[in-house]
């Protein structure tokens, strides 16, 4: 069954719960980010799915709240788009879920008056991710 199909099958769909205080649970240190634990440490990662999994989710939804190229770039990730997109869904898939769900998070910057972001270019680094998350398999 397609996910859209079980969403409109119907009214209860059990994600999972939060990953970074999983992986905080598990040794992640404070302004670390989970996206390097996909790439460096994809058992720990994997392991939070698992066990939500075991808890009774229908859907995991990817290490990817932080993949925003902008907060990638802070996490001296630039340009790991892609690569941890696809580590992220395979990890999430391997878990036995019925259905992967991408996560996409704020960006850490502001637009104007606040901040000085451009909008061109936060729109285009989460179509980056989304296209990045759907290229890879999620549902």
């Amino acid at each position: 069954m397609s996910f859209a199909a079980r969403l409109a099958h119907g009214p209860v769909l059990l994600l999972d719960g939060g990953m970074g205080s999983m992986l905080i649970a598990r040794g992640l240190a404070g302004g670390e980010a989970p996206e390097r634990w996909v790439l460096e440490r994809g058992d720990e990662v994997a392991a939070v799915h698992r066990a939500y999994v075991e808890a009774g989710a229908d859907a995991v939804t990817t290490c990817t709240f932080g993949g925003h190229p902008l907060r990638l770039a802070r996490a001296g990730l630039a340009g790991e788009v892609e690569r941890v997109a696809g580590a992220a869904v395979a990890l999430a898939r391997a878990s036995g879920a019925r259905f992967v769900v991408g996560d996409l998070g704020p960006c850490g910057e502001y637009l104007p008056p606040v901040g000085h972001a451009d909008p061109v270019a936060l729109e285009a680094g989460f179509e980056r991710l989304a296209g990045a998350l759907a290229a890879a398999g999620v549902d």
